[in-house]
């Protein structure tokens, strides 16, 4: 009980200083050579014995194995890890699928669960802050209602896109979207300079 409780402080309080990063405008986005596929195998590594515990499963579809693109790897992580985390939490039987594709301009990494699902009227409110499907004094999940919010504002200072699929009882889909440059430098990207910029215009006026 006292590890569980520890683990649970401990993504509280990463989640919080997170988003006050975010929310200071202390946020800094680094670009650097990054291998999708290897990362996204390193947290499902990170997630297994969870899912294990719980009975269920979790696997990777790599289709296309060189998936290097220039990008935030500490973001990227975070992205991946809360999308995996929200998944396993919300999935009492079955599992999560992670998988992730280069197209021209951009890779795609989705991240699939055979959970409880969500109503159509709560789409947009699970990417608000503080705010879950099931909220109350008798709500049936602990957390913040942090981490999607995060999430999205994470993949839009990375010039991204994200969208959620979800049916009730059988399963929610959240793809992400981002950007392929082929240019490495450092930018800060906040709040109030305008994190939703696209990161190739960021890159450009830095050059």
């Amino acid at each position: 009980m006292l590890n569980l409780s520890s683990k649970r402080l401990l993504r509280t309080l990463n989640a919080i200083l997170n988003y006050s990063e975010i929310e200071s405008d202390q946020l800094r986005v680094i670009l650097r050579k990054t291998d999708l596929g290897e990362l996204i195998g390193e947290q499902i590594k990170l997630f297994k014995i969870y899912a294990q515990q719980y009975g269920l499963s979790i696997r990777q579809i790599d289709g296309y194995p060189e998936k290097i693109f220039y990008t935030d790897e500490r973001i990227v992580e975070e992205i991946v890890s809360n999308l995996l985390h929200n998944a396993l939490k919300y999935t009492r039987k079955g599992g999560v699928t992670v998988s992730s594709r280069k197209m021209k301009d951009h890779v795609e990494i989705k991240v699939e669960d055979s959970g409880i699902g969500i109503p159509a009227d709560k789409l947009e409110v699970i990417f608000e802050e503080f705010r879950q499907v099931s909220e109350g004094i008798g709500r049936n999940f602990e957390g913040t209602g942090l981490g999607l919010a995060i999430v999205k504002k994470y993949v839009h200072a990375l010039g991204g896109s994200i969208s959620v699929e979800s049916k009730l009882d059988v399963g929610s889909a959240f793809t992400v979207s981002l950007p392929i440059t082929e240019v490495k430098i450092e930018i800060r990207i906040g709040l109030e300079s305008g994190y939703t910029r696209n990161i190739r215009d960021a890159v450009g006026t830095a050059e």
